[in-house]
């Protein structure tokens, strides 16, 4: 997994969205992942997270939602893999236009365009236990990724 160091995260405990960056080294984040066994939606410790590559190669991936008639974004590195409402892992070089992202909160986003759109720092994340989903909630967008 490879977000980049400018995506905005709410965290249990914050009223305000704080940057990867800024959580790097902050102590006892918990965030929002996916119960593996359950879908469903759990808090989680996260373990670590750490500076994958610096300057990395980053594409920008639009998301609309006919339920809530708007648009989002995501930012991250090649090597990131989604969650498709189906439960299927893909990883960004497979994501096709009009895929459907697992979204807990039902908002029904899917895939309208990617590009690429820089160089960034990225990041990875990893949280305890072994559940291999991170659920982003960067402004109202939730999704789900995978920490693999």
């Amino acid at each position: 997994m490879a977000i980049t160091q400018s995506t905005k995260l709410y965290t249990k405990d914050s009223k305000k969205r704080l940057s990867v960056k800024e959580l790097e080294n902050k102590p006892n984040i918990i965030v929002y992942s996916k119960d593996h066994l359950s879908g469903n939606l759990i808090k989680k410790r996260v373990n670590e997270i750490k500076l994958s590559k610096r300057n990395d190669d980053v594409w920008k991936v639009i998301l609309t939602s006919s339920s809530r008639n708007d648009k989002r974004y995501i930012v991250v590195s090649k090597d990131q893999k989604f969650i498709l409402k189906n439960g299927e892992e893909k990883p960004l070089n497979k994501l096709l236009i009009g895929d459907h992202l697992l979204d807990p909160w039902l908002f029904d986003y899917k895939v309208e365009k990617i590009f690429y759109y820089g160089y960034e720092d990225t990041y990875s994340i990893k949280l305890d236990g072994s559940d291999n989903y991170f659920a982003l909630l960067q402004k109202s967008l939730v999704i789900c990724l995978s920490t693999k």
